[in-house]
């Protein structure tokens, strides 16, 4: 039952294609905040309906949402 918005954002779309899911994560504006002193990252602007899709998909997709993915990571 998890859905994400038309492109129009005018209706919910229950069975939405692998494109139009990549297009809404795509322009929602997620940004990855590294701070190069303390070490850590912060991931921003992730929409609840992604959050619970990428929950919904596994850990495998959760990864990359993730700021622990980041944290060992070379900037």
């Amino acid at each position: 039952k998890l859905t994400i918005p038309s492109p129009d954002h005018k209706v919910q779309l229950e069975k939405p294609s692998l494109m139009r899911l990549y297009q809404y994560i795509g322009n929602s504006g997620i940004v990855l905040q590294c701070n190069r002193s303390s070490g850590k990252v912060s991931v921003l602007g992730l929409p609840t309906e992604v959050k619970l899709v990428l929950v919904a998909m596994g850990d495998e997709w959760c990864r990359y949402y993730l700021k622990s993915y980041y944290q060992d990571k070379a900037f």
